[in-house]
């Protein structure tokens, strides 16, 4: 069936990734996020710790008990998202140890302990079911992962991007995000002062970046935080 874009409206909510270092404040930006519930697989919510926010653990690892039902519980959580939303913003927390949850799950099935070439594929297509139905989320999407240091073989150039399993994995991420954004911590060199964190909006040459907004020449960079990413996206 034919459709037409007069009536769409993208940068009327957020979906996107995240990353950056341990530390860099993903999961505080997540609290600034109106009414998030965060899918939680990092175990490290305590900076958020006294706000109305609600949550769950989804973790597993192959041996552990329930380590078959952790992933198909996340997918039944963002399936509830598609249909009714019961918050504002649906947060996962992080990407990156997400996984282990999904290698669980595939071992289990193929009453496995070790993973076998066959297996990064079936793990690649979970992991895509999930991302293709936050695209239908009709709320913001906030999804951290961790940050991948790693040397280019031809230029030598030391890279950023967002740590995930298999190598083949990363380069897909920018097809299913419309933003992607990385923290980035400038530590003041002398004096006092706290230690900016802000995120790249676009690609400066060793960090993936992506940004659905009209950029700016002079935004490259903006506040952390939900008004400053909707005024960002919004064109404000």
């Amino acid at each position: 069936m034919v459709k037409t874009l007069v009536d769409r409206k993208p940068k009327d909510r957020f979906h996107g990734l995240i990353y950056g270092d341990s530390g860099a404040g993903k999961t505080h930006l997540i609290g600034t996020f109106p009414s998030p519930y965060i899918i939680d697989t990092d175990f490290g919510l305590d900076t958020l710790a006294g706000k109305d926010i609600e949550y769950e653990e989804y973790y597993a690892r192959i041996g552990q008990e329930g380590a078959s039902e952790a992933w198909p519980a996340v997918l039944d959580k963002a399936e509830e998202f598609v249909k009714n939303p019961p918050r504002d913003t649906l947060a996962i927390d992080s990407l990156t140890t997400l996984f282990d949850s999904v290698i669980a799950y595939v071992l289990n099935k193929a009453k496995r302990n070790v993973l076998q070439i066959q297996d990064y594929m079936t793990i690649y297509d979970e992991i895509t079911t999930l991302i293709v139905k936050l695209r239908k989320v009709p709320c913001h999407v906030l999804v951290t992962a961790h940050e991948e240091v790693y040397r280019d073989e031809l230029s030598g150039r030391i890279n950023y991007r967002p740590l995930v399993i298999g190598n083949k994995f990363s380069p897909k991420l920018p097809i299913f995000f419309n933003n992607i954004y990385n923290i980035v911590v400038d530590i003041p060199k002398k004096g006092d002062r706290v230690a900016d964190r802000r995120l790249l909006v676009q690609p400066d040459g060793q960090r993936l970046a992506k940004t659905q907004s009209d950029l700016r020449p002079d935004e490259i960079k903006i506040e952390k935080n939900f008004d400053a990413i909707m005024a960002h996206i919004g064109g404000k």
